[in-house]
């Protein structure tokens, strides 16, 4: 009974990191390495994407570490913290060798600890540009204010590869809700007004569940954009006005390559709020950041 548990519970984690092998029967689940391998590999043959890719990755790892599947363990949920640049701040999952998700916890007490981690990972943005321009990066893009999907799309370029989006949903009466989904490596640039009218009849939607809230002049602000684009144009696009933050996740992910088959950063502080708070006075009262104040600064 405990093996069952315990395979269960590290089936389930790897299924919440991205790894689609959960299984419906505990007596089943893998009890070492090889089999975890193993039904990977069915998920993936079956034509489970995310099995998949998890087989691609650690198929990589084996070969570059000269190994065999026999030499895999179950994956032990690791949790560490430590910093990186002075400044960074991450907390490792470390769902090793299969998985190592990285979230990036940085807190900022003052405009000056959000100015000090903004010069750093500009400076890091710069580094990617300079080994590599042309080097396909991950990026995490905050807006320099109440920025529209379809707005902040005309500063990127083509070939923006969405990965994740943030936003805030505002009424004429002012904020409602903040709602996150996947873009699945949409081109931002061009379906910039198709995604806009998507997250916006999505919130009129789930407003509708709550009868009386006002969904009228519907809109909404992005507060982050998960993407990937050429190193080179994630400078360029830094550098625009309505932008107030790229931050960098690949060179992230580069410091710990090795570590396990799949590493990923998968979030980044809530840039956005802080800006509002100690930049602009705009303290944020629990998800709402207000844009009026924010124009008005």
């Amino acid at each position: 009974m405990r093996r069952s548990v315990f395979a269960g519970a590290i089936v389930g984690a790897l299924f919440t990191a991205g790894m689609a092998v959960a299984t419906t029967d505990p007596a089943t689940d893998p009890v070492d390495g090889t089999e975890l391998y193993e039904a990977v590999r069915r998920a993936a043959a079956a034509g489970d994407t995310r099995a998949s890719e998890q087989l691609a990755a650690i198929d990589k790892y084996l070969r570059d570490g000269g190994l065999t599947a026999e030499a895999l363990t179950l994956p032990t949920d690791r949790m560490s913290r430590t910093t990186i640049e002075t400044v960074v701040q991450l907390q490792l999952e470390d769902l090793g060798p299969w998985r190592l998700e990285i979230a990036n916890i940085t807190e900022f007490d003052n405009a000056g600890a959000l100015d000090a981690y903004r010069s750093a990972r500009h400076a890091a943005l710069d580094r990617l540009a300079s080994e590599d321009p042309e080097r396909l990066i991950r990026v995490a893009i905050t807006p320099n204010g109440p920025v529209g999907i379809r707005q902040l799309a005309a500063t990127l370029p083509m070939g923006t590869a969405g990965e994740r989006i943030i936003v805030d949903v505002y009424s004429a009466e002012g904020w409602l809700m903040a709602s996150g989904y996947s873009l699945d490596g949409r081109a931002v640039r061009s379906e910039g007004a198709q995604l806009e009218d998507e997250t916006v009849n999505s919130a009129a939607v789930s407003i509708d569940l709550f009868p009386g809230t006002d969904k009228s002049e519907l809109r909404a602000n992005v507060r982050v954009l998960y993407a990937t684009m050429r190193a080179a144009q994630a400078v360029e696009v830094s550098e625009d006005s309505l932008i107030y933050t790229v931050d960098p996740l690949t060179d992230i992910e580069d410091a710990f390559a090795g570590r396990a088959a799949i590493v990923e950063v998968d979030s980044v502080p809530d840039i956005r709020a802080a800006h509002a708070d100690l930049v602009l006075g705009n303290p944020v009262d629990g998800e709402r950041i207000n844009p009026a104040l924010e124009s008005e600064s």
